[in-house]
């Protein structure tokens, strides 16, 4: 939080949301500078704007929630099928 002392037009967070609490959550959500954030967190990515997929440093797909969450969904099913994570 001491970063908003500088008054950004921007925020540039990495996963920014782990382990906080609802009420930090919120503020943090209601700010209003805009954000560029990365995240897995589905059901937070769905309140955004737009989202950018990047996959091995290359822009996959640029677009809406409705858009982009869906393909991503599909290739996470994909390729987890081959992952020996969740192999059996």
């Amino acid at each position: 939080m001491a970063l908003l002392a500088t008054e950004p037009s921007f925020l540039l967070m990495d996963e920014p949301f782990s382990c906080l609490d609802l009420p930090t959550y919120r503020r943090i959500m209601a700010l209003p500078e805009r954000a560029v954030m990365a995240s897995h967190d589905f059901e937070l990515l769905a309140e955004f704007d737009r989202i950018i997929w990047l996959d091995q440093g290359y822009i996959r797909l640029d677009g809406r929630p409705a858009e982009v969450l869906p393909a991503y969904r599909a290739h996470a099913t994909i390729v987890g099928a081959g992952d020996s994570l969740t192999s059996g």
